[in-house]
This record gives structure tokens, C-alpha cells and sequence, in this order.
């Protein structure tokens, strides 16, 4: 019987910890990405409320921080696309029982 203390399961309990930090930071570059576009709402409520129209510099300006953050949510994105790919890829091969690109020898047992 296989435990979590062989040194094969150890391996796979670093990838997955390894997998779940990377999954950490990418929820957090989104979260940075949400925040963003909140404080751009709150700016243009308040642009609302002034009795004046904006200026076309502040227009600009919130232009391009709606771009930036836009850029930054689609970059959080595309990595967690490539970050599934890969988790997708190492599964595959610990299914298979074959080798893999951690190094682990096969399961004939199971877990």
C-alpha cells in the first residue's frame, strides 16, 4: 500500500503544492485587475456628480487605465489557460502510468 510519506507521493504533494501556488498568484493578479476597475467606477460616479463635464485629459486618463487594467486581466487569464495546459499534461501522464515530467516511476497500486 501506497502512503503519502513515499518519496513518489512526496514529489507529487510538492507539484501539487507548487500548482496551487501558482494558482494563488494568478487569482490575485485578477483580484489586483478587479480592484482596479473598481477605483476607475468610483472616479467616473464622482465625475458624474461635478457640475462641470469631465476634462478630455481625464477621459483620456481613465481611457488608459481602463486599458491597462484590461491588459493586465486578460494576462491573469491567458495564464491560467497555459496553467490548466499544464496540470491537464502532468494528469494525463500520472494517468497513463508511464513516465512524466516529474520524475515519478510508475503506480502499479494505485494510491
Amino acid at each position: 500500500m501506497n502512503s503519502w510519506n513515499a518519496p513518489a507521493s512526496r514529489i507529487t504533494a510538492n507539484q501539487i503544492d507548487m500548482i496551487m501556488d501558482k494558482v494563488n498568484f494568478i487569482s490575485e493578479m485578477i483580484q489586483t485587475g478587479l480592484l482596479g476597475f473598481d477605483a476607475i467606477e468610483q472616479e467616473l460616479r464622482l465625475l458624474a456628480g461635478q457640475p462641470n463635464p469631465p476634462q478630455p485629459a481625464q477621459l483620456i486618463s481613465i481611457a488608459t487605465r481602463i486599458d491597462a487594467t484590461q491588459r493586465q486581466t486578460f494576462a491573469s487569464l491567458q495564464k491560467l489557460r497555459e496553467l490548466t495546459r499544464e496540470v491537464d499534461r502532468a494528469t494525463d501522464k500520472l494517468q497513463g502510468g508511464g513516465g512524466n515530467d516529474w520524475n515519478i516511476p510508475p503506480q502499479r497500486n494505485g494510491w
